[in-house]
């Protein structure tokens, strides 16, 4: 016989309740260390403590296993036998009444339908909050919401083994953890060319997407010209112009013809 307490079943002896909890392999653990007096306490047979058994241990891995076996035909059998294995004792050759059996299983179901879907930073900082689905629903990978390592960026989404793409949809069978990949940024070098000038400009490495102030030329212009202004591709830049770095880039030293100003007398 049994008795429930806050939620969590005691087994009985003589004049004391014994808590019982449930191993990954669905095998009935009893905890002698956790007690209490059965004194006036309503006994429950197995019937009576599936309706009111708030199972509250190993139920995700039943699920799991469950789904496993019973995906495609739906069929309740295994469940019930993890049931019947959970509580191994005397009286497990006594044959529960179909109906109670049944509305336990379908208690159980509903009970372990709930997935939860929490996010794993993998070294990154912040938080994401879990997010509970039932089994069969649909779910888009969100807009990662971690702050990334230093010099790394989110790269990807990883369920198990598989890759996903941030707004991949999945179906849910089961809880699941989403781990959050990322990969360096990468670096890229301005060069700098004198462009018939003389002279030398150390080069500079910038992550991609870092921003970087023009400097001021340190090449000797060719005779008769004057430092102008930076050309980048196609582009034009003046001294402390700020540019966005996104690729590999030769900065290139542009002249015009130097300014001889009249003597004042």
């Amino acid at each position: 016989m049994f008795v429930i307490q806050d939620g969590y079943a005691y087994t009985v002896s003589e004049s004391t309740g014994y808590k019982i909890s449930f191993d990954v392999d669905g095998k009935m653990v009893v905890d002698t260390t956790s007690t209490i007096s059965i004194t006036n306490q309503e006994l429950l047979s197995y019937e009576e403590m599936f309706k009111k058994m708030n199972f509250k241990a190993s139920i995700q891995e039943l699920r799991k296993q469950y789904i496993a076996t019973n995906a495609s035909s739906g069929d309740i059998s295994y469940l019930v036998d993890k049931i019947y294995t959970a509580f191994d004792d005397e009286e497990l050759s006594k044959k529960l009444e179909d109906d109670v059996v049944y509305k336990t299983v379908v208690k159980i179901e509903n009970f372990l339908d709930d997935c939860v879907i929490s996010f794993d930073k993998n070294g990154g900082t912040g938080t994401m909050a879990d997010v509970r689905k039932e089994v069969g629903d649909k779910y888009k990978l969100p807009t990662c919401a971690f702050t990334a390592p230093s010099n790394k960026r989110f790269k990807e989404w990883k369920i198990g083994n598989t890759s996903y793409d941030v707004g991949d949809e999945i179906t849910l069978s089961e809880s699941i953890t989403v781990k959050a990949i990322w990969e360096n940024i990468p670096q890229y070098t301005l060069t700098f060319d004198a462009n018939g000038g003389t002279g030398t400009m150390d080069s500079v490495t910038k992550y991609e997407g870092e921003k970087y102030l023009l400097p001021e030329s340190t090449f000797t212009a060719p005779e008769g010209k004057e430092f102008s202004k930076w050309l980048i591709g196609e582009d034009e830049y003046e001294v402390g112009a700020e540019i966005t770095v996104t690729a590999n880039a030769t900065v290139k030293a542009t002249y015009v013809d130097e300014t001889n100003e009249e003597p004042q007398g």
